[in-house]
């Protein structure tokens, strides 16, 4: 869930930096921490439109620098990005597809971010949410439109990091062993939200496999910017694990994430 999360921020943080429509069509880029450079089939901006765009990117600190060059040259400064950024040291995007207007429709093909700790992978990822205009913020407009309407899904997604947390859920809970060694993979996770309710399911295969299946809700302070999830159960299969998902968040807890069951509470700004 928290990996889910950071990837959203990134998104709505970039539409943040940005002006209040934004278009993007085959996005390419390859990154080596402090430097990347990418290209787009188009780009557009309000009412500024390109073909055939280059960009390239500068980490200075936690802030990310974009030029972004073609028929006329635009910057962007994406500041306090999300730790998946800051952190990376090889990042590649391919078939990235962002249309930023009265919602927010995103396509991605592939996507790796590489730290010293974790290697995310991302692939046949799509996101469609409405957008809150009675909020100034834009960050705000997304998470609160988000939360009321959601519809997230990923053909595959590996992170060393989950798939040790994940092993050991399932080691606790049923018994298995020896999931450290590899032999776990998700596939075909789906993430929809309703009027603040969520359901979370994906395929997991191990020695023991079956669909994970999760319930609960979301909720958003716009003054403090922490973003609250209530989770009602985790089940693999019939069986409940969502005591060892809270025994396993809580020791992932640091100064933006905070686990007080059966609520996470995540500060996005």
């Amino acid at each position: 869930m928290k990996k889910f999360l950071v990837a959203m921020m990134a998104v709505t943080s970039l539409s943040h930096a940005s002006a209040f429509t934004v278009n993007v069509s085959d996005f390419n880029f390859d990154y080596k921490n402090p430097h990347g450079e990418g290209s787009a089939a188009t780009f557009s901006r309000s009412t500024k439109s390109q073909a055939g765009v280059q960009v390239i990117v500068d980490r200075i600190d936690k802030d990310f620098k974009f030029a972004v060059t073609g028929a006329e040259n635009q910057d962007f400064e994406l500041k306090n990005a999300p730790s998946v950024m800051t952190e990376a040291e090889a990042m590649t995007v391919s078939g990235f597809n962002l249309n930023v207007s009265e919602q927010v429709d995103m396509s991605l093909q592939s996507a790796r971010f590489t730290s010293k700790d974790d290697i995310l992978k991302l692939d046949g990822l799509s996101l469609n949410c409405q957008r809150a205009p009675e909020s100034k913020e834009v960050l705000d407009q997304f998470i609160l439109g988000c939360i009321q309407r959601l519809n997230f899904k990923v053909g595959k997604y590996s992170s060393q990091e989950l798939l040790k947390s994940l092993a050991y859920v399932l080691e606790e809970a049923v018994g298995v062993t020896e999931l450290q060694k590899g032999n776990l993979s998700i596939s075909s996770v789906a993430l929809k939200v309703t009027n603040g309710k969520y359901e979370l399911s994906a395929d997991v295969k191990a020695q023991v496999s079956g669909k994970v299946t999760s319930k609960g809700s979301f909720g958003y302070d716009t003054g403090t910017g922490v973003l609250s999830i209530k989770i009602s159960e985790v089940k693999i299969a019939f069986l409940n694990i969502t005591s060892k998902v809270f025994d396993e968040l809580k020791k992932n807890q640091n100064e933006k994430l905070k686990v007080k069951e059966p609520f996470v509470y995540l500060t996005v700004k």
